[in-house]
């Protein structure tokens, strides 16, 4: 018994060893026959895919360099990382989201209400708890299937009609819309906030434990 378990490990570091590493961001593994396509490839992916709603936002400046490359994570090939270590930043930089033609093409009232109805579309993954999305995304847009849209541009009743012309953000103190709090919600829940997410809190053991008792009861694959 002992002798097969020596041997399997033997066997598996020599594959490991031998196997065809490729870089993939944090998620570096064998992968065969990777996809590595250039920045121009991706452009022209997204442009095709998203029906011109996603271009490139990068030949105005200098400062990117246009020779760099993309490949699929091997774990999850819906998702495409840069070959080499780029900054969040520098990556959602690249491209820019027609948020205009996208409101208008749905039919709907606001930005959200277009954002919703496209994700009502899409097939939900219960395990990874997260929506599916029509083309490979970069890893830097998060759950999004666009890029993240940092600057508000039109008026705010274009994203949400609810907004009156009164409206001022600065004046909300919630801490929910706080960045770092998002994030730390993210890291502390190992989940992304999609559509169709609903977040209940638990107050000590009193609340927690009895539903923690009732997922392990209910668990089917795994916990």
């Amino acid at each position: 018994m002992r002798l097969s378990v020596l041997i399997i490990v033997v066997l598996y570091s020599i594959i490991i060893f031998f196997g065809c590493f490729r870089r993939g961001g944090t998620f570096p593994g064998t992968v065969k026959d990777p996809k590595e396509v250039s920045l121009g490839d991706l452009s022209r992916y997204y442009k095709e895919h998203s029906n011109g709603l996603i271009t490139p936002d990068f030949f105005c400046t200098d400062s990117v360099d246009t020779t760099m490359k993309f490949i699929w994570d091997p774990y999850f090939k819906k998702r495409i990382l840069p070959v080499s270590r780029r900054s969040i930043k520098e990556i959602q930089e690249l491209f820019k989201f027609d948020e205009k033609s996208f409101v208008s093409r749905s039919g709907k009232d606001d930005f959200i209400s277009a954002v919703f109805n496209f994700y009502q579309k899409q097939s939900f993954d219960r395990q990874k708890q997260t929506y599916t999305r029509p083309y490979r995304y970069l890893n830097a847009w998060g759950s999004l299937f666009y890029p993240p849209i940092k600057k508000v541009t039109q008026p705010l009743q274009f994203y949400h009609s609810k907004f009156s012309d009164d409206f001022d953000p600065l004046t909300v103190s919630s801490r929910y819309f706080d960045p770092e709090f998002q994030k730390q919600l993210d890291l502390e829940t190992q989940t992304e906030l999609t559509y169709g997410n609903q977040l209940r809190l638990l107050f000590n053991g009193e609340d927690s434990y009895p539903e923690k008792l009732r997922l392990t009861k209910e668990a089917k694959k795994f916990l």
